[in-house]
């Protein structure tokens, strides 16, 4: 019986935590893609944020450390006689957040396909942040 109540309490709270962690990792702003096959080459972009979080010192995603995100957007391009040409329609922008201290998640998706031309470059994905001033 000690057992079982030493073991409770020493599990109930890494559980707690654990959780805690998960759904924090969750909310940071972030811009990733996947590709995938599907009759051919595809890729889905994903860019997320919360106002309300500052960016730690190397955050990743191309973010400045020390911020706060207003907006983002994200693009699909590929190579058209030398120039980087959108094929998702130009850039996908996110709402623009009017208070930096909400906790809501402001995020943008697109999806692309690459060219049926092999020997033309492929989809690059691309994306980037506006900060509060």
């Amino acid at each position: 019986m000690k057992r079982r109540v030493i073991l409770l309490v020493a599990i109930v709270p890494m559980l707690l935590l654990t959780t805690l962690v998960a759904s924090a990792k969750s909310t940071l702003d972030k811009a990733w893609c996947e590709e995938y096959f599907s009759w051919w080459w595809k890729y889905d972009g994903n860019l997320e944020f919360v106002p309300s979080y500052v960016t730690p010192s190397n955050p990743g995603y191309e973010l400045k450390s020390g911020k706060r995100v207003k907006q983002g957007y994200i693009n699909f391009t590929r190579k058209s006689n030398g120039v980087d040409t959108s094929v998702i329609g130009g850039r996908k922008w996110t709402r623009e957040a009017s208070d930096k201290k909400s906790n809501a998640v402001y995020s943008v998706s697109a999806t692309a396909t690459d060219s049926l031309n092999i020997f033309t470059n492929k989809t690059h994905f691309w994306w980037n942040w506006v900060y509060f001033s």
